[in-house]
């Protein structure tokens, strides 16, 4: 009996293996492409009149298509189509609003998807984190990419309707996980205020901020219902996500000063405060990578808010948001501190000798510029006129502060140190990433204020907050570190 109980089992074991593994998931509408020269006018007439951008009875007679940056390991091309006539001057005045042109993302693992790394992602999937399974590095890898687009397809196939902040219409998304084949058709909003090259201004700092605000309030302290579907911490650079680090801050920051010696202008690595900062950060380390991970109230994050991710309708201030590959659970002050370093023109964020004379509930903050303060401030009225009440102004200031440190030291580690002032010119000629790697001006930006926040972590504020609790092998893949 034992036996035949055994054998059954095992067979359920296999056939479930084969269909979930072995076999590849078919769509029910169209067959997938495996990369964009595949795509025909007959693939995409279906997938844009399903998803309702043109009527059903079109056809799309050409196109053209166009290599963008972005996503995460995505094929990402802009496809501009033509219709049929006569049916164009027919669809031009039904559908006013819409354009004759869609982003498709999409991904084919191709080699990458063997038996043997499909059964190894089940087995990551499928056995329960307390044991501790040990795969390749590559395998992790590669499960982190691959989380990372089924997080984003989840978004627009479930979430979108809840986040109350405009997102691209996504027409069609399909998912074959283990086949490693993902595809979606969005939204082209190429025709908005993208902030480029230089970033955004002011105004459209506000906007911003006030855009992420409604976000961060509508899940703020209930995550309940999204938490499975998203990163436990968001960010790329956050988490199990983010690399091992293969130095400490103060080796990486020295290293750094050898590679950017010839950075000029109101920058001395001499300066007596800059020349302490590797040193002061490294000493701060275990205390700011814990707070920002594990302090509380929690809400939903995008995770990547920046300029490349953003786009803003001058018609109505309206502030589209793309790429939710990392967005997850964390304080609103990670977006808040990452955008206005990563995405903001010279000179929006004042340096450290611009110090703001005004006061905020009693508490002096002159250690912040004028404009800094302001977008601070706007962010925090932002979430009270949603309904936020219980965060107090001082302590989002001391949850921007440690985040805009925590940023600056994965900046150090993972990026300047190995990076020269060529690596800049080619992120900037390229328009790859943030203003952090693209422009010499803001990565000045980022150490000088650095080295004047550090020195007012406040951990009187900090440790008085509600922590989550951190589990059990979280310094196993964060900074390696001990909690103080």
């Amino acid at each position: 009996m034992y036996f035949l109980f055994t054998f059954f089992a095992l067979g359920i074991l296999l056939w479930f293996v084969f269909v979930k593994i072995l076999n590849q998931k078919r769509n029910d509408l169209f067959r997938i492409p495996g990369s964009p020269r595949d795509l025909t006018c007959e693939f995409l007439t279906a997938v844009l009149s399903h998803g309702g951008l043109i009527p059903s009875e079109a056809k799309i007679s050409s196109f053209t298509t166009e290599r963008l940056r972005g996503g995460v390991h995505f094929q990402v091309v802009r496809v501009i189509f033509e219709l049929k006539d006569p049916l164009r001057e027919h669809i031009n005045k039904v559908k006013k609003n819409r354009q004759n042109s869609v982003v498709i993302k999409m991904i084919n693992g191709g080699d990458t998807a063997t038996f043997k790394n499909k059964l190894l992602l089940w087995l990551k999937r499928t056995v329960p984190k307390k044991m501790r399974l040990r795969l390749p590095s590559s395998v992790d890898d590669l499960y982190c990419r691959l989380n990372a687009y089924d997080i984003e397809l989840r978004f627009y196939r479930d979430h979108v309707q809840h986040v109350e902040i405009p997102t691209p219409v996504c027409y069609y998304n399909f998912e074959d996980y283990y086949n490693i084949r993902f595809f979606m058709a969005l939204e082209d909003l190429s025709q908005l205020n993208a902030g480029e090259p230089n970033g955004f201004s002011l105004k459209h700092a506000e906007y911003i901020l006030g855009n992420v605000a409604k976000l961060h309030a509508k899940f703020w302290n209930k995550t309940q219902s999204i938490t499975k579907s998203v990163w436990s911490h968001g960010g790329y650079w956050l988490g199990p996500k983010e690399m091992p680090y293969k130095m400490s801050v103060d080796k990486a920051y020295n290293q750094m000063a050898v590679s950017f010696s010839d950075l000029t202008g109101d920058f001395d690595w001499n300066d007596r405060r800059l020349k302490s900062l590797g040193e002061k950060l490294e000493k701060l380390a275990s205390f700011i990578t814990y707070h920002v991970h594990h302090s509380k109230p929690k809400t939903v994050i995008h995770g990547d808010y920046k300029i490349s991710n953003l786009f803003v309708d001058d018609a109505d201030s309206s502030v589209y948001t793309i790429d939710w590959q990392w967005c997850g659970l964390g304080l609103g002050a990670t977006d808040v501190a990452y955008f206005l370093y990563t995405s903001v023109e010279k000179g929006v964020i004042q340096d450290p000798s611009s110090q703001s004379l005004e006061t905020v509930n009693g508490s002096s903050y002159s250690y912040y510029g004028k404009r800094e303060l302001q977008l601070l401030k706007i962010y925090h009225s932002a979430l009270i006129k949603c309904g936020v009440t219980d965060y107090p102004f001082d302590l989002f200031e001391q949850h921007y502060l440690i985040n805009v440190l925590y940023f600056c030291m994965f900046c150090i580690r993972q990026k300047y140190s190995t990076m020269t002032l060529k690596d800049v010119k080619r992120y900037h000629d390229k328009k790859m990433d943030g203003l952090h790697l693209r422009s010499i001006d803001h990565i000045k930006q980022m150490l000088l204020r650095s080295a004047v926040l550090v020195d007012h972590v406040d951990k009187a504020t900090l440790n008085t907050t509600k922590m989550d609790k951190p589990s059990r092998n979280y310094f196993n893949y964060a900074p390696k570190y001990k909690i103080e």
